[in-house]
């Protein structure tokens, strides 16, 4: 099989096609196609690394953005696009309830908060916090979680699109999750807790508690004791004959001495109760 030098495959390729044999056209053809796929190779390693030292050099977030953006074929990037129109209008309306200017009836925020769970639904959840790390496009640990978590958990699969590519394909959570949390999520009532006077048997001492710790000790064999003679710990017969400024004197009697550790100061009798009366 004959071999060409470069000056007769130059002279092939420039020769009409008609004065050619089959088999020399078939190689012509061969070569152009070679040329064509190696300079298409070389022209997209040129045009990475001039992506990549834009990607690097980029001061704002829209800078570095635009630099990935160029890498979506045009049907990507219009479909993107146009999601993340549709998703920004209604962040606006969002926002408006959350402002309180969005002049609409209750039938009206009853179908968007309707509306919001199916877009949820639909498209998921983006969670936009990265956008408060100061050029998080540079933070390779910031920018890799959120991808990481993105290409995991399908909730949050906008999450990627909103870092990379600055486009919204759901509602952004920093005007999601105040809509939630002011119309969405079930507000609890506040139930005003029921009080009741109570009476320490012992010392005398009226007190108002919760009205369950009333109905806990009426009909009881068991007597109230109020929060100093509980503290006292004192047998009740002798308790009962106890002033409160004489409960207050024992009580910080008690507190000065629970410190000592000589035996000749225990202050528990028998029984493990504080005991005042050695």
């Amino acid at each position: 099989m004959p071999r060409y030098d470069d000056a007769r495959i130059r002279e092939l390729d420039n020769a009409p096609a008609e004065s050619l044999t089959p088999d020399q056209q078939k190689k012509r053809a061969d070569r152009e196609r070679k040329r064509a796929e190696r300079k298409a190779a070389k022209d997209k390693a040129a045009q990475a690394e001039a992506a990549q030292r834009a990607e690097e050099a980029s001061e704002t977030a829209e800078e570095f953005w635009q630099t990935q953006r160029a890498k979506l074929t045009q049907a990507e990037r219009m479909k993107l696009e146009i999601l993340d129109v549709e998703m920004r209008e209604w962040s606006a309306v969002l926002q408006d309830y959350i402002n309180g200017t969005d002049q609409t009836t209750e039938q009206d925020l009853a179908d968007t908060v309707a509306d919001v769970a199916t877009l949820v639904e639909e498209h998921g959840e983006c969670d936009t916090g990265f956008l408060y790390v100061p050029k998080f496009w540079q933070d390779k640990g910031i920018f890799n979680a959120v991808i990481q978590r993105a290409q995991t958990i399908k909730k949050f699969r906008a999450d990627e699109i909103a870092i990379r590519y600055g486009l919204l394909s759901t509602l952004p959570s920093h005007v999601l999750e105040p809509f939630r949390r002011r119309f969405v999520y079930p507000k609890k009532s506040k139930v005003e807790k029921a009080y009741g006077e109570i009476k320490c048997e012992d010392c005398g001492f009226k007190n108002v508690v919760p009205l369950e710790i009333v109905l806990h000790y009426h009909g009881s064999r068991y007597t109230y004791p109020c929060e100093w003679c509980k503290v006292t710990n004192v047998v009740m017969p002798e308790r009962k004959s106890l002033t409160t400024e004489e409960i207050h004197e024992k009580i910080a009697r008690y507190k000065a001495s629970k410190n000592q550790s000589g035996p000749e100061d225990q202050i528990y009798d028998s029984y493990g109760r504080i005991d005042f009366y050695k």
